[in-house]
């Protein structure tokens, strides 16, 4: 499976049933990735293609920048098994024209959706918390912080400090915290919640804790 590059995103889930044979799978690279819908998606491709297809499946930790960066430069992995193609920028467009990498199918349907949230119960009580600019000049409501994506290879932690620098979120008096991972930024959300504590940040959907 050297020559095929299949990449699944919240734009894809590839399917290799057409392009391979049990005989002719061989080794197959995958990416392991950090967050939980991949992980599944990880785990389910990895069961078809050793049960289906008798391959030998490496898997490779990896994240939205590291994988770009080693299909890039290396052509590796063979599947990228989910990537949130508005946070890849020109290098996933690169990438297509290229011929380097192809777009299977939707992993997540009808698709997922990334935001800046506040808790119900803190709108209910702070209706003036509902835009951008009733936090900024109520910054003390949300506890003076912003709850960002981890850095190292999560490129929303990036495009969030961005965001924040543009709104002058300094100047108000928000500070952005960089949590250490993803299970870091999940308590941080749900302890609050429990609490009924002010909350203000970034997160994701479909997931467990938004679920919930």
């Amino acid at each position: 499976m050297k020559n095929l590059k299949l990449w699944l995103s919240a734009a894809a889930i590839a399917t290799t049933a057409p392009n391979i044979a049990a005989a002719e799978c061989g080794e197959v690279s995958i990416t392991e990735m950090t967050f939980s819908s991949a992980i599944i998606t990880t785990e389910i491709a990895t069961f078809l293609m050793e049960q289906g297809y008798g391959c030998t499946v490496t898997r490779v930790p990896s994240d939205t920048i590291p994988a770009l960066t080693s299909l890039a430069e290396n052509n590796e992995p063979d599947i990228v098994t989910e990537l949130w193609v508005n946070s890849a920028g020109s290098a996933y467009e690169k990438l297509k024209q290229d011929d380097v990498i192809q777009d299977m199918t939707q992993v997540l349907q009808p698709g997922g959706l990334e935001a800046w949230w506040i808790p119900t119960y803190l709108a209910e009580e702070h209706p003036e918390l509902k835009t951008i600019q009733g936090i900024l000049d109520n910054p003390d409501l949300v506890g003076n912080r912003f709850n960002n994506c981890p850095t190292g290879g999560w490129v929303c932690s990036t495009i969030n400090r961005n965001i924040a620098r543009a709104y002058g979120f300094e100047e108000a008096g928000i500070e952005v915290f960089d949590h250490g991972g993803g299970e870091t930024l999940a308590a941080s959300l749900a302890s609050a919640y429990e609490a009924k504590e002010p909350w203000f940040g970034y997160y994701w959907e479909p997931t467990a804790l938004m679920g919930r």
